[in-house]
């Protein structure tokens, strides 16, 4: 603009200062409110700057004024710096620079003793929290200046990494709460609404976690207790939804039978896997890449009839499609909970992601029972050939889970290792498995798979083991607080909680859509009869009686 007013004529400059001049002092004005706005909004110092105490002595009283003197001063300077930014813009980008630049003035000018730290986000062009001490970031969840549509849920969600729920309640209340309760603004007002709002979010996500908090039961009756009397219908509504979900803990107790599947002991095996013709076969049984292998109890009977009668009788499809709302359902009920703070690694703190893993490992160990229990060569080939168009139409309706399960038992060196049985499969057969297994490679920490996942559509029952992978990595690899020299508060690292976030909203899409099947009762009640095994007793079985060893055959001739 300089340029161009050099290029005109005198006059003409002259009149164009003479305008700008008008123009800066409105721009200063206006720029000036805006900060004190957005000041206001998040520092609660400033408000009791403006208001002062009770009882406060003259030296208190003139010690507040100087401070506020400051204060304002430092509010004049930033519209003035400001205020040409923002009004020049006519795009809103203007409007954004500077909330960054106000939001990070202790950070930028006064580094060493910050105590919250904002970063520019490209995709939703706002700034978004990267750090900060623990009241600062309860307090912007009060700040309606702060752009963050996840910000709410994440701390609903990892508050008990750096606060317990009864002290995240009370600090939500300290920073709405007016200092003086006869100082009621419409402000305050705006503030208590915005909190009961958020309280019934925190309810209706995470009711089930909170009405087990005994400690933070006593601390929402005292909180609604100290709450200003302004709004009584939130009031009631607060204490009728949290009584109501305490009812429903009374009412739902578990049942019996889902706490009998919780429990199944896994069934992983050492053993390195043998490949059929030459084949590489990979075992990926590391179902949620850190649990320990465990061994099932064998329930198996010596002759097995049934699975013969089950794999022949129904079509694929219809089995496929059983599993999948069985296994939709399980993947549904996993509480967020148990993806945090490593509970899932733990059976009593995650029953309902483990009865996933140990859902996957029995379903791994059926379908080689599927082939080994089979009379003849030739009805292990059809019945491999049927798991393989089964592995199919799971893989068609986005059940990667299942599919998973059964390649994984496909390549179990008790099935892998009968060289004569895959001679008799059909290659076209074959390839549809390798390309089965090449989905489910392991390289590059699943990248087949993640892509697949990219492209499916709710509904989907993704693998879980992957997430539980993605979350480990995450927990290892970032820490929870970050060390600040000059302070003593803890500082959390927030975009530890953001990338988690990023995690379990993308668990929580697939679950978003149910699949539109009819449930078949004989295929769930035969789902729900399929016998334990043990890996061992399935190898022993393909050793000795499927398809002996050369050293077995000639033990026997001795004898």
């Amino acid at each position: 603009e300089r340029e161009e007013k050099r290029e005109l004529s005198g006059e003409e400059v002259e009149d164009m200062e003479e305008e700008d001049g008008g123009d800066d002092k409105e721009w200063c004005s206006q720029m000036t409110a805006l900060v004190e706005r957005w000041c206001l909004g998040e520092n609660k110092q400033a408000h009791s700057l403006m208001i002062g105490e009770e009882g406060e002595s003259e030296e208190e009283e003139e010690g507040r004024e100087i401070k506020m003197m400051v204060y304002e001063n430092t509010i004049s300077q930033l519209g003035k710096i400001f205020g040409p930014i923002l009004f020049r813009q006519s795009n809103g980008q203007g409007v954004e620079l500077v909330k960054m630049i106000t939001l990070n003035y202790s950070h930028l000018f006064y580094p060493e003793t910050a105590d919250i730290c904002f970063e520019y986000q490209k995709a939703s062009k706002s700034p978004w929290i990267k750090w900060g001490s623990v009241p600062r970031i309860v307090a912007h969840m009060f700040n309606r200046y702060y752009h963050d549509p996840q910000y709410a849920s994440i701390i609903f969600h990892f508050h008990v990494y750096f606060l317990s729920s009864q002290e995240l309640l009370e600090m939500m209340l300290d920073v709405c709460e007016p200092p003086n309760r006869s100082l009621v603004t419409s402000s305050t007002s705006a503030l208590m609404s915005h909190f009961i709002d958020l309280m019934l979010r925190w309810f209706k996500g995470f009711g089930e976690v909170l009405v087990h908090d005994n400690e933070f039961d006593i601390a929402f009756l005292a909180a609604t207790n100290r709450l200003p009397f302004l709004d009584w219908s939130g009031i009631i509504k607060l204490r009728t939804q949290f009584l109501k979900l305490k009812k429903q803990k009374e009412l739902n107790p578990p049942q019996e039978e889902d706490l009998g599947s919780l429990f199944e002991k896994k069934a992983l095996s050492s053993q390195p896997p043998a490949g059929g013709k030459g084949r590489k076969v990979s075992v990926q049984m590391n179902l949620s890449n850190s649990m320990s292998a465990d061994s099932y109890a064998s329930n198996a009977p010596e002759e097995v009839t049934m699975h013969t009668l089950f794999m022949s009788t129904f079509e694929v499809e219809d089995i496929a499609k059983e599993i999948t709302l069985r296994d939709f359902q399980r993947f549904k009920d996993v509480p967020a909970s148990e993806f945090i703070k490593k509970r899932f690694t733990k059976e009593e703190t995650a029953p309902m992601f483990h009865s996933i893993v140990s859902q996957f490992n029995k379903m791994s160990l059926w379908a080689c029972a599927e082939i080994l229990y089979q009379p003849s060569q030739t009805r292990r080939v059809d019945v491999f050939t049927r798991m393989i168009r089964l592995c199919t139409a799971l893989r068609k309706m986005n059940n990667f889970q299942s599919c998973y399960a059964i390649v994984s038992g496909l390549q179990l060196s008790c099935v892998s290792r009968l060289k004569q049985t895959w001679e008799k499969v059909n290659k076209k057969v074959k390839a549809q498995f390798d390309q089965l297994v090449q989905t489910f490679d392991i390289a590059d920490n699943h990248k087949n798979l993640r892509d697949a996942l990219k492209d499916a559509l709710p509904p989907t029952i993704p693998y879980i083991g992957l997430y539980s992978k993605l979350l480990l990595n995450v927990e290892e690899s970032m820490s929870t607080f970050i060390s600040r020299p000059d302070t003593s508060e803890k500082i959390v690292n927030f975009n530890k909680f953001r990338a988690m976030m990023d995690i379990l909203k993308e668990i929580n899409q697939y679950s978003a859509l149910p699949y539109p099947f009819q449930s078949n009762e004989k295929i769930k009640t035969l789902l729900k009869s399929v016998p334990l095994y043990d890996e061992q007793t399935l190898y022993k079985h393909s050793v000795e009686v499927v398809e002996p060893r050369k050293d077995a055959k000639k033990a026997k001739t001795k004898k």
